[in-house]
């Protein structure tokens, strides 16, 4: 790991039905190349966000665990850390069909707004969504996960690195760019609506911050 090498982390989850999982992305900003740092920031990022993923999901809906994996720098070993299972979320009540995700808009640094980011998340309660909007009280637990989500990690493993939220952009106008370069993002904010996806080739579904 280096100063300025980017990482990709996949939440993974399952239902009864399916699994499926959504992805946040980060810069190194600071700190050592360590062989310990890949699995350290996975346990740093679960630290941060299981008790609010649980908590803005259907108690149908069990996480299971992060995996970290390098996008753009040397190819290391992902690390990973699995939860105690069951870990189910804790909303009382059935979750909407695995199409219907919240959404999560990313405001970034970036030149204009076609870098921003968006995260999708299945298997909220059917209490959070009516007639496809997402509910107010299902906006607040969006809001406080999205506060974890956006929250920098210092003092990351033995190289005490540093990992900045971001959005990957891969490709500018149609090119693709080598390497992919990061936004940092500065805002995370729930939408108000109940977003279908129609992707259903894998047994995984889910998007991440990532243009």
């Amino acid at each position: 790991m280096a100063i300025n090498d980017l990482y990709t982390a996949t939440f993974r989850f399952e239902s009864i039905s399916s699994g499926f999982h959504t992805t946040m992305s980060y810069k190194q900003t600071v700190g050592t190349n360590d062989q310990d740092t890949m699995t350290a920031l996975a346990a740093a990022i679960a630290v941060l966000v299981e008790a609010p993923f649980k908590a803005a999901l259907s108690e149908d809906v069990s996480f299971t665990g992060i995996v970290v994996n390098q996008t753009v720098g040397q190819n290391e070993t992902p690390g990973r850390t699995r939860f105690v299972q069951p870990n189910l979320g804790t909303v009382m009540s059935d979750a909407i069909p695995m199409g219907g995700c919240a959404v999560l808009s990313m405001l970034t640094d970036a030149p204009n707004s076609r870098f921003n980011g968006r995260m999708f998340i299945s298997g909220i309660g059917e209490s959070g969504e009516l007639n496809g909007a997402v509910t107010a009280a299902q906006i607040t637990l969006l809001a406080a996960l999205a506060v974890f989500l956006g929250t920098t990690l210092t003092s990351v493993g033995s190289g005490s690195a540093t990992f900045v939220p971001s959005v990957i952009s891969r490709f500018d106008e149609g090119i693709k760019r080598v390497p992919p370069i990061a936004f940092k993002i500065l805002s995370i904010t729930p939408d108000l609506f109940i977003k279908n996806q129609r992707r259903r080739n894998t047994r995984f579904i889910g998007a991440g911050a990532s243009t």
